[in-house]
């Protein structure tokens, strides 16, 4: 049951820390919202008169998309940077405004990016065996698939205390990562059923207001993402307090 324990502890770490979520998570959250708000409309000043040319909407559209990145991808980094080191390091946000450690962020970065690069490595590898077998037999192709898609799920789960690590500023090899994690498949897999049941359940209110109540249901969808966000950064760091640092999350 350490699966299901790990899950509970990544929530109880939510919602018995609400406040720091806000002052982490918040103002972070809204200075994106304006910043990509002015982004939009300054360069949508700026190129209008090149977007009614397809061709010449390439060069625009792709520096927008590319802006909207760098800018998300580093107030994310931002937040979750500062959440892990509230919890494994105590480092409380002071006001309203999480504390900006440039070199851990780039680190923290950095550290996505190689995950990423080994995840697609993979990924790929694991795509053209089960294409392969899907095309051989459809029976055959889902009995190895899904043991084997399960196990791509544990291997990236396995790397991800690398991430913590990093926003800590004690970082640990893909080996370390690996090392300490060996042997506890079951109870990844477990952790990750649980992570998948809960998001079905934050989808149902979703569904069923769906047709009846469009606008309550916009308003579920978005607290639903927000809530399942915040469970995968929070299952990130209590990993690493349990796999790596050892503690106790009963």
């Amino acid at each position: 049951m350490q699966g299901w324990k790990l899950f509970t502890h990544a929530l109880r770490m939510i919602f018995g820390n609400w406040l720091e979520v806000l002052r982490i998570f918040l103002v972070p959250a809204a200075i994106g919202i304006v910043l990509g708000v002015g982004l939009f409309v300054g360069l949508f000043s700026m190129f209008e008169p090149r977007l009614n040319n397809s061709n010449d909407a390439v060069f625009p559209v792709g520096l927008g998309v590319l802006c909207f990145v760098v800018l998300y991808a580093g107030i994310f980094a931002w937040c979750v940077v500062a959440w892990h080191r509230f919890v494994l390091l105590e480092e409380h946000p002071q006001g309203w405004l999480p504390r900006f450690h440039t070199d851990r962020i780039l680190s923290y970065c950095w550290q996505v990016l190689k995950l990423t690069l080994v995840f697609l490595v993979v990924l790929i590898s694991v795509g053209f065996l089960a294409v392969f077998l899907l095309q051989a037999s459809i029976v055959i192709g889902l009995l190895v698939g899904i043991p084997v898609y399960l196990l791509l799920i544990v291997f990236c789960i396995r790397l991800s205390p690398t991430l913590p690590a990093a926003a800590i500023g004690q970082p640990i090899t893909l080996n370390d990562a690996l090392e300490k994690t060996k042997g506890h498949a079951g109870t990844l897999i477990v952790l990750f059923l649980s992570m998948i049941g809960f998001q079905v359940l934050l989808q149902l209110p979703v569904f069923l207001t769906s047709t009846f109540v469009p606008i309550i249901s916009g308003v579920l969808s978005l607290c639903a993402s927000i809530l399942a966000s915040l469970l995968n950064i929070s299952v990130l760091t209590t990993l690493h307090g349990y796999f790596i640092e050892g503690r106790p999350i009963d």
